[in-house]
């Protein structure tokens, strides 16, 4: 995975993550891939086949079965393992949250700010 882009690698993370922690749900075992386009390339594609899922004309699904929920969280678990010890994926990482935490921060001070000088919160789209 360390050939990936950071938020490819982030979402391919976020998917498994969630079939891990909750299996039953089906929202997460069936993707879209017309929304993913330009998202997921080919090799990640083929990290989710590893993982279990199935693809389709349309989606990649992971069927309902323990096995497959097994190999998923096999899978997630061998990518936590490798982003842990790549500490190129790991800083890369930490700093796209970084960014995204300090973008959170920002909009929580303007919006504080605002409302101590008595402005309405700016409208958002």
């Amino acid at each position: 995975m360390s050939s990936l882009p950071p938020n490819e690698t982030k979402l391919i993370m976020r998917i498994l993550e969630r079939v891990a922690e909750d299996p039953e749900n089906s929202k997460w075992r069936s993707i879209n891939l017309a929304k993913v386009k330009g998202k997921l390339t080919d090799t990640s594609l083929v990290i989710l086949q590893q993982a279990g899922f199935q693809r389709t004309d349309t989606h990649m699904v992971l069927p309902q079965t323990s096995a497959h929920n097994r190999q998923a969280r096999a899978v997630y678990m061998a990518c936590m393992e490798c982003i842990e010890y790549t500490p190129r994926i790991k800083s890369l990482l930490k700093t796209a949250e970084a960014k995204e935490e300090d973008k959170k921060s920002e909009n929580k001070n303007t919006e504080k700010s605002n409302r101590v000088r008595g402005m309405s919160p700016p409208r958002r789209k």
